[in-house]
Order: C-alpha cells, then sequence, then structure tokens
C-alpha cells in the first residue's frame, strides 16, 4: 500500500474526538473541482452521450423556432422562463459544489467518519466498522473513485453523487484518491474486527 494513503494535512486538523484504542487510519476529501452535472454524465457514461446531445439540440432547434418568430411578447415569456430555470440550475450546482468543498472522511479502525454539510449547515455521521456488511467501489478516468458502504441495517445517512448529484442507496465515500487501497483497508478492518483482533 502506498505512504500517502493517510493525509497528513487532515490528521492534524483536531475535528476528531477519538476513543479509548481508537487511532485514525486514513483521511481524505473528495477531489477538489467545479463540476456540472450535465457534462460530467457525459463523460462519465458513454451510453447517455447521444441521449443529452439529442436533448440539447432539440432544445436548441425550440429556443431558435420560438425567437425567430415575431410574437414579441411571447418571446420576453419564454426568455425569462429559460433564465428562471438556468438561475435554478445554477444555484443547484453551487450548493453541490459547496457541500463538495466542505466534506472530509475520516477511517479509524473502529469507525468511518463523514464530516460534511446539508442546506449549508454542519453534518456529522458516524458508521461503526461492525455495522458494513460489504464494500464496493467504482472507479473513474481521472484516477480517482467512489467506494459504496453497504450496511446491514438501514440509516438516515444522505448520500450523494458529488458529479451529477444522483441520491445514492448506501452511504459513499466520493471521489477519493487511492480508492482500491482504502477499499481494501476497510475490508481488512471488518475482517479484523469479526475475529476479535482489532
Amino acid at each position: 500500500m502506498r505512504n500517502d494513503i493517510l493525509d497528513i494535512d487532515l490528521i492534524n486538523s483536531n475535528e476528531i474526538t477519538f476513543s479509548k484504542n481508537e487511532k485514525l487510519v486514513w483521511s481524505d476529501r473528495p477531489k477538489r473541482y467545479f463540476s456540472i452535472a450535465l457534462f460530467e454524465s457525459i463523460s462519465r457514461d458513454e451510453s447517455v452521450k447521444g441521449i443529452v446531445i439529442i436533448e440539447l439540440i432539440i432544445i436548441v432547434f425550440l429556443f431558435v423556432k420560438i425567437f425567430t418568430q415575431h410574437e414579441k411578447p411571447h418571446n420576453i415569456g419564454v426568455l425569462i422562463f429559460f433564465a428562471i430555470l438556468g438561475l435554478f440550475a445554477f444555484v443547484f450546482e453551487l450548493s453541490k459544489n459547496y457541500r463538495k468543498s466542505k466534506t472530509t472522511y475520516y477511517l479509524t479502525n473502529k469507525r468511518i467518519i463523514i464530516k460534511t454539510v446539508r442546506w449549508f449547515r454542519k453534518r456529522t455521521y458516524e458508521i461503526k466498522i461492525d455495522q458494513i456488511g460489504r464494500t464496493s467501489y467504482v472507479g473513474y478516468k481521472d484516477g480517482h473513485g467512489t467506494i459504496f458502504l453497504q450496511l446491514f441495517e438501514n440509516t438516515n445517512i444522505k448520500s450523494y453523487d458529488f458529479s451529477t448529484s444522483s441520491k445514492r442507496h448506501h452511504p459513499t465515500l466520493e471521489l477519493v484518491r487511492n480508492y482500491i487501497d482504502v477499499n481494501d483497508l476497510i475490508k481488512r478492518k471488518i475482517e479484523k474486527l469479526s475475529k476479535g483482533t482489532e
């Protein structure tokens, strides 16, 4: 395993309180960049590229058709509608990217801690290692990946794809470096706890 799996800058943050015999073994943040859901969907999934392109062509065609007509009041109404729609989309993207920039993940020998924000309020979620049934991951072209944590019981943890904003069915660690190493590390912690050797 690489030595850079534990982010030294995050260890000294004093953002978490450790219980007795608990130690931090990994920490990271999601990849920092401004993402727009539409373009992320295209770059991640080749199967949706054609659909999105067709939808964009239809929107542009309708927009041009409306504004080449001579009914000015009607055109202004459509323009206001598109402006409001665009504003909502922009605020949605800003909120998503802000949440991503304020998220930090911690793995100790006993639990996973997710510090994030939702509706501009700080949230802290904790998942005990013995609550995790299994893990899986998906990697992306840029070398980052997302780890899925499937728990034995339902949870109220809200987890969303930081690129496309779609809701996840399980808690996740989104857009992290060394995701294969981290996934293996979590699996080893699960095995040790189940054997009582941790």
